[in-house]
């Protein structure tokens, strides 16, 4: 199959179960370098600017999206799964700890997927280690397209928040800041910034990897 045929179908499957369980590994690992890069720009002085802040996060996101990407056109693709899984849980528990709690449901769906994860990489089936490497890559998107579009949305009234499933467990709104900038509604402008940002990762896409 084609990248641009597989890229298809994960980004699909993506969008219609972003929100569950399902999703919640790959959510959690965007979830984490979103707060990495956050944090990292806290230290500077654009953490007093909202708009800029999450611009500049998102641009990130995108940057990091198109190198797993380049990367992806070689077998150094292979351990997305195994790596990315792994640093998930290993800052799930550095939290833990932090915190003095656990999210026992939390906990339980990062140890499942570590434990699917090894047992994908002991059946050594190259076509399998590459699509849940994209599902990982376009979680990235995912996650930008919720913080720009859906969870926006959720926020407009306690209704739509209760429809809107594929926010339920996202917590990052970038769009809210931008609200009122030139009278326009922040959905607006989520929703253009989520085109901008798209247009290099649909670019990027394509002439990967077969499989």
């Amino acid at each position: 199959m084609r990248s641009e045929e597989r890229s298809g179908i994960i980004a699909i499957a993506l969008l219609l179960l972003w929100g569950t369980l399902v999703t919640e590994p790959f959510r959690y690992f965007a979830t984490i370098i979103c707060d990495g890069v956050t944090k990292i720009l806290s230290k500077t002085p654009v953490a007093t600017h909202p708009r800029i802040s999450s611009l500049i996060v998102s641009l990130v996101i995108v940057a990091i999206t198109i190198l797993l990407l380049k990367v992806s056109s070689t077998s150094a693709s292979n351990y997305y799964g195994p790596v990315f899984a792994s640093i998930s849980l290993f800052v799930f528990l550095i939290r833990s700890l932090i915190a003095k709690s656990i999210d026992f449901k939390m906990a339980t769906v990062l140890i499942v997927s570590v434990a699917l994860i090894v047992v994908i990489m002991l059946l050594k089936n190259e076509r399998i280690w590459i699509w849940l490497s994209d599902i990982y890559i376009f979680s990235f998107p995912m996650f930008l397209i919720s913080a720009w579009v859906f969870k926006p949305i959720a926020n407009l009234s306690a209704k739509a928040s209760k429809y809107m499933f594929i926010s339920f467990r996202s917590e990052v709104d970038f769009a809210s800041s931008f609200k009122g900038l030139l009278t326009l509604p922040g959905i607006i402008w989520g929703l253009f910034f989520t085109i901008l940002y798209m247009l290099p990762v649909l670019y990027f896409v394509v002439g990967r990897r077969k499989g």
